[in-house]
């Protein structure tokens, strides 16, 4: 294994095919396996200018991926902290009749294919007829309390604090309800032996992210140059234009990326001289106001 000037980039083999590495951030190695330390991609490439290309997107790449880990942590750990929440729309109570149902479902396919034996498969068969059969009895009946803390529960794990009004408490319960009576259904029909796939799970369907679409990864990921530069959005997370532009400036320029990400729009400077660069200033916050900082100038 030879290093590069770059220390993101390696070349190994007799060939010399060039490989990019990247180390997992210390609060996400707990969303990878365990012992997986780093993260190495081939760039399928022995050109060091070819791979030099590569390497930035391929950064970006992992960067990219490095922020949907931090969001899945983000999401296990919402229920830390809910958001109180006292009323919800017919589209967001079947969005989350459909994430618990997809949920359910992923859970009950791991366990078959782990495998059941006899015993096990019986029981689960006697399990999901007897919910199937109380339930639907609830439903029937037009009892959906007994279910209302459940709905509690389950929006609590997904970081909300679901505190309604009577009649909506009846209202969600009872979509709720169906949803369940639904997923048993389905996991009824694959204990007969007929093939149910989970449903495929599109953006924004975490029941945070429906009812607070805001908080979600993806909500400015789209923003415009207009919107950057005159409305002063930003890219949350390394992604949209934050996930090409900061490692391409970091490859370059041998900056950091806390100095990249943290640049205002008044650090790009112009020289009559020497042209446009960007002047990178260290804000002290302020208990760190005394604190000497210094200024450091990167040429376009």
């Amino acid at each position: 294994m030879k290093a590069t000037d770059d220390r993101n980039v390696f070349k190994r083999g007799k060939g010399g095919v060039y490989y990019v590495r990247r180390r997992i951030p210390k609060p996400l190695l707990t969303a990878y396996p365990q012992g997986k330390t780093e993260i190495v991609r081939s760039l399928g490439t022995a050109d060091p200018r070819t791979a030099r290309s590569k390497a930035i997107l391929e950064l970006a790449a992992i960067e990219r991926e490095f922020a949907a880990k931090r969001a899945e942590i983000d999401v296990s750990r919402a229920s830390e902290h809910p958001l109180s929440v006292r009323s919800l729309t017919d589209e967001q109570l079947a969005g989350i009749g459909d994430f618990y149902s997809r949920q359910v479902l992923l859970a009950d396919e791991r366990r078959r294919e782990a495998g059941l034996d006899d015993e096990d498969f019986e029981e689960l068969g006697s399990q999901l007829q007897a919910q199937r059969a109380e339930l639907a009895g609830m439903l029937a009946q037009g009892g959906t309390a007994p279910i209302l803390p459940a709905l509690r529960s389950f929006l609590h794990l997904c970081g909300l604090r679901f505190n309604p009004e009577p009649d909506e408490a009846a209202h969600a319960a009872g979509t709720f309800l169906r949803a369940v009576v639904r997923t048993l259904d389905e996991q009824l029909s694959r204990h007969r032996g007929d093939p149910v796939e989970a449903p495929a799970e599109a953006p924004g369907t975490h029941p945070l992210y429906m009812v607070a679409p805001h908080l979600s990864p993806s909500a400015t990921a789209k923003s415009s140059w207009s919107e950057v530069f005159n409305a002063r959005y930003r890219s949350p997370g390394q992604s949209g234009e934050a996930s090409y532009w900061i490692p391409a400036l970091m490859y370059y320029t041998g900056g950091r990326p806390e100095e990249f990400a943290g640049l205002a729009f008044d650090d790009l400077r112009k020289d009559p001289a020497r042209g446009w660069y960007l002047d990178i200033v260290d804000r002290p916050c302020a208990e760190d106001r005394d604190l000497f900082y210094p200024f450091v100038h990167f040429p376009r």
